[in-house]
């Protein structure tokens, strides 16, 4: 990490004579004190600067993450965010979407793999209505996003914020701990969004609940292309139970859909 922050230090030292466009830091959890200083001279630095991507932060990760945060609050050039596994919390979250609502060329949000909770939905709900040119934001892999939501405080901010939006055009949510109530609710909410394009639920804990709900909404779903709905909460028995009646009205459903060009379903379903 010594020589990785030595490298830094001198992009930062000479940050005013670069064009540079595109930093990406994989840190494999070896982040350091000095590496967030550097970036944050890096950012203030560099007007021409369209994307940073930082994964794995370490120990230090609020440190580096306060850095980051005060040089994108001066960067508007910037389009694409991407703060994977970084232990980004509640908290962090909320310090960064008054931030994030700054940046007007903000097109794609990777908040993967952090450590958000359901209390966090809202403040999803409020980067999308804060952020008029977002188009992709990734909320995956993070066990506990669903859990034990609150329908009213937490879920129904962020689906009526996806029917709202008319810029989002991809959204990822697999491995979220999303249960079928809320996969309904964002499959309605989709059904409403104008822009959005493809949809990943992949490995969720939903069921035939679901399923059954896809039927009635799939001619609905006009704008998506690309549906993702595999590693489902279902296994040979259960499966068994989604009739062959069910199967048929799904797949005239899926015929229905003229627009629709890729669907990614569990194998288990049509063995």
């Amino acid at each position: 990490m010594s020589q990785m922050n030595q490298l830094l230090s001198a992009f930062a030292q000479g940050a005013e004579n670069t064009k540079l466009q595109r930093l990406v830091l994989a840190l494999d959890g070896n982040g350091s004190r000095e590496l967030g200083g550097y970036v944050q001279s890096i950012l203030n630095s560099n007007p021409h600067l369209v994307e940073i991507n930082i994964s794995s932060c370490g120990l230090f990760a609020n440190h580096i993450l306060t850095r980051i945060g005060q040089g994108l609050s001066h960067h508007p050039s910037i389009q694409t965010i991407v703060l994977s596994s970084c232990g980004i919390d509640n908290t962090e979250l909320q310090r960064l979407t008054s931030i994030l609502g700054s940046l007007p060329g903000l097109h794609d949000l990777d908040l993967s793999g952090n450590s958000l909770t359901s209390a966090s939905l809202p403040v999803l709900a409020e980067i999308l209505q804060t952020c008029p040119q977002l188009q992709r934001l990734d909320c995956s892999a993070q066990i506990d996003l669903f859990r034990e939501y609150h329908w009213e405080n937490e879920l129904q901010p962020l689906a009526q914020a996806i029917s709202a939006s008319t810029t989002l055009q991809y959204l990822c949510l697999h491995t979220s701990c999303l249960d079928d109530a809320g996969a309904m609710a964002i499959l309605d909410a989709v059904a409403q969004c104008p822009t959005l394009v493809h949809l990943d639920l992949d490995f969720n804990p939903l069921t035939l609940v679901t399923m059954r709900h896809l039927t009635k909404v799939l001619p609905l779903l006009t704008s998506l292309r690309q549906l993702e709905l595999d590693g489902l909460d279902i296994d040979d028995v259960t499966a068994a139970f989604w009739c062959p009646t069910e199967k048929d009205q799904f797949c005239a459903a899926v015929q229905r859909n003229a627009h629709l060009q890729c669907l990614s379903l569990d194998n288990r379903l049509f063995p």
